[in-house]
């Protein structure tokens, strides 16, 4: 069964034009490894143009775009991962230099893990879209 989670909305400050530009390109948020006050695991993260991967206990997971909609929509699809996921990142400009960020989660998940793993994947959304909000700073 297919589940989703949304992050709460993160404002951010400048255009929908500008974070579109910044978020569409993953390797342009490479900045973030050095960074403080972001979780240690931001460090195993390798970003790419189209793609985003951690390696963690010998396994390399991931996300790629597979899809960029101009400055409203970033559409990613999990790599490696043992459930199907996909994942945007939807943005809507508030005012000139105001958009708002969010990230919606899909994954399809036999009912017994989706109660191991909700609170989770609740918290890894919230997570994920924080880092966006930072790296687009």
């Amino acid at each position: 069964m297919i589940y989703t989670y949304k992050s709460e909305i993160k404002t951010l400050n400048i255009s929908a034009e500008k974070a579109f530009e910044k978020l569409s390109d993953f390797s342009q948020l490479e900045n973030l490894k050095t960074q403080p006050n972001l979780p240690p695991e931001i460090k195993n993260v390798n970003f790419a143009k189209d793609y985003l991967s951690i390696n963690t206990a010998g396994q390399t997971a991931g996300l790629k775009i597979v899809e960029r909609e101009p400055f409203k929509a970033i559409k990613l699809e999990g790599m490696n991962l043992p459930i199907k996921v996909d994942a945007q990142i939807l943005l809507s400009e508030s005012a000139a230099d105001s958009t708002q960020l969010q990230l919606t989660l899909n994954a399809d998940l036999p009912a017994m893990l989706k109660l191991m793993f909700d609170s989770k994947l609740r918290d890894m959304v919230n997570l994920v879209a924080e880092v966006l909000q930072k790296g687009v700073e």
